[in-house]
């Protein structure tokens, strides 16, 4: 029993004895990167001291070894190195052919052996990348394009950039599942430029720039003219110039309201005239994208505003009655007119109105307040000029007055002056009548000497010839014994006389108007008046003096002419013409005596 624990110890130690001289490989990289034309150093530890070994790749020897004894194989001679103590290969000069799986196998001194593999990859340095595209002719909006990004070199990947900012999926842009490829629906003539960055775990390069060939347009055709201020007047050089972006150029082509004029960039107006007023359209072409745009200048040919007149329908308007069209008129372009009365502006009404053109200016029912200076002012954009014209409307006469103004009391043996006026234009004609008689033509009618013969109805008539209207006025007159004073006038001797002198007057005048009256009185009637008899008016005057009238002689007539034309007048005297020598007429030639007498008569006729 004792023995079994000691046997047992010397086979525990056997075996780790055995154990620890078994070899293994260590290395220290198993995957071995290496630029091509660079140095691989394959690393190796073995566990235990070895006496020789070998590396072979794709079957063939690289070299072999045992102790110090080394054995290169055919093409490595010059780049293969071992190290025999441990067996670490170092391989110069590596290229593409050299990547691949390198097997070591090493046997230690012990006799055991053992191996390990190891990979090489020789990695390949990106080339400057190249950018294609699958269409060389683009239109903008319509095509899409394809751009492909390719470098040669060990697992290369790609980055775009536009205009030197990384470009992210979505959008328009798409890009492959490499990122070799880059889509660009619906080009644009902004896409662009791009670049192509290819790289890998040892090195980058960045393509050229890449632009589209994008052909677009016609934009909208710019028009200038030279020069620039408008409207241009007759007689002037315009030219008109044409652009539009576009790619490639357009073709452009200039009409005149829709007539084809010329085709090139410019269009010179010379000596341009009013009938070269009008639109004037640039219409560019694209040849490639098949498309057209235009655009459309209007230019103003203006004629300077000159010889403005106004004239009239009417020369010589009359109140109410008639209407004033003002017509104005000019040479020249006309763009504008304006109507003023007595430099203020004209306020339209149903009554005064112009049309949109303002050629006219109609003044209907005229009135007198219409009256003034009517100015026409026609302008354009180059200039303006100006007419004008009198309106004179006429009117009346009306608004008849007299100075004085009626009734007039007149001092017998005084002078009066009757004055008429009226409100009329042209002014009126003037004729004074008393009654039907017509006494004289004239604004004035004066009495030197006022009688008792001159009381009565004086009418002033105011004819206009124009409106052919008439107005009357008439004024009563009256005339009376001045008032007399004793201090101042006649002496009391003088006084008494003429006081027996008119007592015994009257006396023989009451008697002998008292025989006549008693006579005639059962056969005396009222006559019609009749203007045209002298004895009618006598009567006429005898019957309203019967009936009681204190005013039988103050309206007879001094002047006994007549009239074509007698006033319209309704008063009982105004048409008596005394011809006759019978008392009354008698009676006439004493002023103061007749004064007395018709208050005696008066009363005689009551007696009877």
């Amino acid at each position: 029993m004792a023995g079994l624990p000691l046997t047992a110890l010397s086979l525990c130690l056997f075996i780790s004895a055995g154990e620890s001289q078994v070899l293994t490989i260590n290395a220290e990289h198993s995957r071995i990167n290496v630029t091509d034309g660079g140095n691989a150093l394959f690393s190796v530890r073995p566990s235990v001291e070895v006496s020789g070994g070998n590396w072979a790749f794709d079957g063939k020897t690289v070299v072999q070894w045992t102790g110090d004894s080394v054995l290169y194989g055919s093409g490595y001679q010059s780049r293969a190195e071992v190290f025999t103590t441990n067996g670490s290969l170092l391989l110069r000069s590596v290229n593409m052919s050299d990547s691949g799986e390198y097997i070591l196998n090493m046997i230690s001194k012990t006799g055991s052996s053992a191996s390990a593999t190891l990979t090489l990859r020789v990695l390949e340095p990106v080339s400057e990348p190249n950018i294609t595209a699958n269409a060389t002719s683009l239109i903008e909006y319509n095509d899409t394009v394809k751009l492909t990004c390719s470098a040669t070199g060990t697992a290369v990947s790609y980055l775009w950039l536009e205009e030197n900012s990384t470009i992210i999926p979505g959008g328009r842009f798409e890009l492959g599942a490499d990122n070799s490829t880059l889509t660009i629906p619906g080009v644009l003539r902004t896409d662009g430029p791009f670049t192509c960055i290819a790289y890998n775990s040892i090195s980058e390069q960045t393509s050229e720039s890449f632009y589209l060939n994008v052909y677009y347009g016609p934009d909208h055709p710019n028009i200038t003219t030279n020069p620039d201020s408008l409207p241009y007047t007759a007689g002037s050089t315009v030219t008109l110039t044409c652009s539009a972006e576009s790619r490639p150029t357009a073709n452009l082509d200039w009409y005149l309201n829709g007539a084809f004029l010329q085709t090139g960039q410019q269009l010179i107006l010379d000596n341009i005239s009013v009938s070269k007023t009008g639109n004037y359209t640039c219409q560019a072409f694209n040849n490639v994208t098949e498309k057209y745009n235009a655009s459309t200048l209007e230019i103003t040919v203006l004629e300077p505003v000159s010889n403005v007149t106004v004239t009239r329908n009417n020369l010589s308007p009359v109140e109410i009655n008639d209407t004033v069209v003002l017509i104005c008129d000019a040479q020249g372009t006309i763009q504008r007119r304006k109507w003023l009365k007595d430099n203020q502006p004209i306020q339209e009404n149903d009554r005064i109105f112009t049309p949109s053109d303002k050629a006219n200016l109609t003044i209907a029912r005229v009135k007198r307040t219409d009256t003034g200076t009517y100015n026409c002012t026609v302008s354009n954009a180059y200039n303006s000029g100006s007419a004008a014209i009198y309106v004179q409307v006429n009117y009346g006469p009306d608004n008849v007055r007299s100075v004085p103004q009626g009734p007039v009391e007149a001092d017998i043996g005084s002078p009066l002056t009757l004055t008429c006026s009226a409100l009329s234009v042209p002014s009126g004609e003037y004729i004074w009548y008393s009654g039907t008689n017509h006494l004289q033509t004239g604004q004035q009618y004066t009495i030197e000497a006022v009688s008792s013969v001159d009381s009565g109805n004086y009418t002033c008539e105011v004819y206009n010839n124009i409106t052919m209207k008439r107005s009357n006025l008439t004024v009563v007159v009256t005339a009376r014994v001045r008032n007399v004073h004793s201090p101042g006038g006649l002496s009391a001797g003088e006084i008494a006389g003429i006081v027996i002198g008119v007592v015994a007057a009257v006396a023989i005048v009451g008697a002998l108007a008292a025989l006549s009256i008693k006579k005639n009185a059962s056969r005396m009637k009222v006559p019609e008046v009749n203007h045209g008899s002298r004895k009618a008016g006598v009567n006429n005057t005898l019957a309203t003096d019967v009936a009681g009238s204190s005013q039988t002689y103050e309206n007879m007539p001094r002047n006994h002419k007549s009239s074509a034309h007698p006033p319209d007048e309704n008063s009982t005297y105004m048409g008596l013409v005394l011809e006759d020598r019978s008392v009354y007429s008698d009676l006439r030639r004493c002023p103061l005596i007749l004064l007395n007498t018709r208050e005696y008569s008066h009363r005689q006729l009551n007696i009877s």
